[in-house]
């Protein structure tokens, strides 16, 4: 499992590959059904569920939105 740690910043960190990650580098993860979690720095809480969604919204193109539920419902 790939873990990514939220900062306060809003930036978000692969543990893994050791570099700061995009909203859609999150979103190609979740899409190629890599195992996440991302983890709020400060509080150790899980926040992958809202942070994916938080990225659906923002790029809330009706073609990516409808494959990763796609993708989702598959598992």
């Amino acid at each position: 499992m790939e873990l990514i740690v939220k900062y306060g910043n809003r930036k978000l960190y692969s543990t893994v590959e050791k570099k700061y990650l995009s909203l859609l580098d999150i979103l190609e993860r979740y899409e190629e059904g890599r195992n996440i979690q991302i983890q709020n720095h400060k509080s150790k809480e899980n926040i992958t569920t809202r942070t994916i969604l938080q990225a659906v919204v923002f790029f809330s193109d009706e073609a990516i939105c409808e494959k990763l539920l796609r993708n989702n419902n598959a598992k």
